[in-house]
């Protein structure tokens, strides 16, 4: 069932078929006009496709991705809201590194849940890395978990 844009909660579960079988990621936070932020999650070892079950394992990865636009292109499937872990309920910011064309870096952008700005060299340090992901690089990470 496709999901606007506006309508896409954090706490809301996409699937996504990858040549390893279904893997899913939840939505942490949404803040248009970025992408969201969203915990590639691991898959569980005794299985178990349930809403909650599926919510409650554990991240591989935490990115930023283009989640709704996905969505309204039927590249994931939106398999409903389910609560967040709290491990992954933070007020705190992260830092978004952003590359040329050919991966290098360039700068990074602090997230301060107001949005972004750049970041002076002093506060990136102590924050945790993010970087926005294309579809593809998020299906060969979810693809390689076991």
């Amino acid at each position: 069932m496709p999901v606007a844009r506006e309508a896409l909660p954090p706490g809301s579960v996409l699937e996504l078929d990858t040549p390893s079988g279904p893997r899913h990621m939840q939505v942490l936070y949404r803040r248009p006009p970025y992408p969201e932020v969203v915990r590639l999650i691991r898959p569980s070892a005794e299985g178990g496709d349930c809403l909650e079950s599926i919510a409650r394992q554990g991240a591989a990865r935490i990115a930023m991705i283009e989640a709704s636009a996905h969505l309204q292109q039927h590249r994931l499937r939106f398999l409903g809201v389910a609560p967040i872990p709290g491990e992954f309920r933070s007020d705190h910011g992260f830092r978004v590194l952003i590359r040329d064309r050919h991966g290098d870096a360039v700068y990074s952008w602090i997230w301060n849940w107001e949005g972004l700005h750049v970041a002076d060299a002093q506060d990136v340090a102590e924050l945790p890395l993010r970087e926005i992901l294309s579809l593809v690089q998020v299906e060969r990470i979810l693809a390689s978990l076991n």
